[in-house]
């Protein structure tokens, strides 16, 4: 119903936009099924749409993600059961760094992570997904080089986590600790995870003139 309006050319554009920055950013390889030994089960997955405004209420951008299916994924398959969940800071760390920073004059800065789900590596090899709805190979045409190299014996194998998969809050946590705490300072030193909430990273002495502590909510962060 929307083909050809201008709705419909936006939503196109922002589709086409998200399965190039899946291929080209290494999130997903193209594979020909004839080459993969075994059964081959595929995710399959839905498109989720936004619309991002102004605060005029005019429209910014049109925002698409291939989101996978939740319903469609067995555990131990596709997921391993035990490591689904991401934990976050409490209420408590997130007042208690407004507190310092306004105790002792600190700086303070929310950041939000953008694709925070496509960020870490896939934690089970093997994982295969359907071509997003639109992109599929059509009999009798030829196959496009981008999208499906290998025509309709194309799949795309998944590297790093997607929306809507099942572990992809506790791989975006998992990858976020691993970078934090490798970190390494011009002195040396690293990060440290707070005893009291394991999403609360700290560097330095606060009474110091280089000391940064930081509360993270999935992709949210509070420094």
């Amino acid at each position: 119903a929307l083909t050809g309006t201008t709705q419909g050319n936006l939503i196109l554009e922002a589709q086409v936009d998200e399965v190039l920055s899946m291929l080209r950013e290494g999130r997903v390889i193209a594979r020909d099924m004839r080459t993969i030994k075994g059964r081959l089960h595929e995710m399959g997955g839905k498109w989720v749409v936004k619309y991002k405004k102004k605060l005029s209420g005019l429209l910014e951008r049109v925002r698409a993600r291939w989101t996978l299916r939740g319903d469609r994924q067995l555990p131990h398959r596709d997921y391993d059961p035990d490591n689904v969940y991401s934990p976050v800071a409490t209420k408590t760390s997130h007042f208690t760094i407004f507190v310092l920073a306004v105790q002792y004059g600190l700086m303070l800065f929310c950041l939000d992570v953008s694709k925070a789900f496509m960020m870490g590596p896939i934690d089970k090899p093997g994982i295969f997904i359907t071509i997003p709805a639109g992109f599929k190979h059509v009999p009798g045409k030829l196959p496009h080089p981008d999208f499906c190299p290998f025509g309709e014996f194309t799949t795309y194998e998944l590297l790093c986590s997607l929306y809507g998969l099942k572990q992809a809050a506790a791989v975006y946590y998992a990858t976020v600790r691993a970078l934090v705490l490798a970190y390494c300072f011009a002195d040396g030193s690293h990060f440290t995870v707070s005893p009291a909430d394991p999403c609360v990273f700290n560097h330095g002495n606060i009474l110091s003139n280089h000391y940064i502590t930081f509360s993270t909510h999935i992709d949210d962060k509070f420094i």
